[in-house]
């Protein structure tokens, strides 16, 4: 249920100009290695890529008019992918993709995709590309050379990290197991084995995401499967059989969500609250979650969907949230958690009130500038663009803790 989601500009190539880049005749400005014009006597910068609207050099954004499910630029160049997220191919886990492709194709064909394929369409969930996962009790995190570090309770061994275990790029737990994702797309688990939720599938490789639930796991390879394994409750192993394509994963605690290269998402499991009964009008979905028994989807517009279980307002999205775009989503037990395109957090539902000063309906004061988030019991942790990792909520059990001396890993390399 963590969820990582970054907010990108969209950029078509052009054709070049007579003109330096700046429009200045004999000027010296020139064009980057991603399109952008620097330099020059008159100090001009401008971007010398189209915008989404076809405009050489405009500034329209797909908060105006551009299709989310495009290729896009990062804050460090071009060359992320969403609906996927962030760029992190399994195989090679590079931070961002910068190389431009000049095969004079159009723009889905001309950026390059995470496996480093000029045109390709390669590409990693940023959902369970997580950095940061809260769980029942307890917390894990990623440093950025690949080490977890775990904090908080530890009864049955979800924050002993097996010795041995490295070049990680995802992690993921939930109640009292825990799972990481390696480089070369193998699944590693430990923790409690009550129902066979560590017991990794013979033979499963080439994984490119992973989530926890409550006694189950689940997978993703490169060839869109899901696979499920753990207790087997309500039907929350039984993956449907003409599900695809598929490019994102959420697991609950005793229902799933995919979603499809298509935008479409498909849920199954208990439904005793409505939680896999998709709304008709949802379209354009880039990112899913699940919470306890309820379930969310944010949208190419930065539009949050959401829908199940309500006695504790999760589905009461507040105002603010519903007038920002809204960039990342992840739920916890009874809250839900949300960060706008301006870094700015915001959670509602049933969060421990005790502990944070917390006005429904406003962003979470002392929390700036976040970029990822995730959501325990009755606990939350962020990690924001300085690299620092903070929490809020209970702390019975240590789970607010956070280690220091560690660099954590951010989900992309912007300055």
């Amino acid at each position: 249920m963590k969820k990582i989601f970054i907010l990108l500009l969209i950029l078509f190539a052009c054709s070049t100009s007579p003109e330096d880049c700046a429009g200045i005749s004999n000027g010296n400005a020139t064009i980057d290695d991603c399109g952008l014009c620097t330099g020059g006597t008159t100090g001009i910068v401008r971007n010398y890529l189209q915008d989404c609207e076809g405009n050489c050099g405009g500034d329209a954004t797909n908060l105006d008019c551009c299709d989310a499910v495009e290729w896009t630029s990062d804050c460090t160049g071009c060359g992320t992918a969403i609906p996927s997220g962030m760029c992190d191919c399994a195989s090679t886990a590079p931070d961002v993709v910068t190389n431009c492709c000049s095969d004079g194709l159009g723009a889905n064909e001309e950026v390059q995709d995470c496996a480093g394929v000029c045109g390709g369409t390669s590409s990693a969930t940023g959902h369970n590309m997580s950095y940061i996962s809260a769980g029942y009790i307890h917390a894990l995190a990623l440093t950025s050379d690949g080490q977890i570090i775990g904090w908080g309770n530890n009864d049955y061994g979800q924050i002993d990290i097996p010795e041995g275990l490295n070049n990680v790029i995802a992690i993921s737990t939930f109640y009292y197991h825990s799972l990481a994702l390696t480089s070369t797309g193998e699944v590693v688990a430990w923790g409690r084995n009550s129902y066979g939720e560590t017991d990794v599938p013979e033979g499963l490789n080439n994984v490119i995401a992973i989530d926890t639930g409550y006694y189950h796991s689940l997978a993703l390879t490169s060839t869109g499967e899901v696979v499920a394994w753990g207790r087997d409750s309500g039907g929350i192993l039984d993956v449907p059989e003409d599900l695809n394509n598929v490019v994102d994963i959420a697991a609950g605690d005793w229902h799933n969500l995919a979603l499809t290269s298509t935008g479409e998402v498909v849920g199954w499991g208990k439904n005793g609250n409505g939680q896999i009964d998709i709304p008709a009008n949802l379209s354009n979905v880039i990112a899913i979650d699940v919470g306890n028994w309820t379930s969310f989807a944010l949208t190419s517009t930065g539009e949050v969907f959401a829908w199940g279980d309500n006695s504790s307002g999760q589905l009461d999205v507040p105002t603010k949230v519903s007038n920002n775009f809204i960039v990342a989503i992840d739920s916890g037990k009874r809250h839900v958690g949300a960060v706008t395109s301006g870094g700015q957090y915001f959670i509602w539902g049933r969060p421990d009130f005790n502990s944070i000063q917390y006005n429904f309906g406003e962003p979470l004061q002392g929390f700036s500038n976040i970029r990822a988030i995730s959501g325990g019991w009755y606990f939350g942790i962020v990690l924001d663009s300085n690299g620092n990792i903070m929490g809020w909520g209970s702390n019975s059990y240590g789970q607010l803790n956070i280690p220091t001396n560690y660099t954590w890993k951010l989900d992309v390399s912007c300055n």
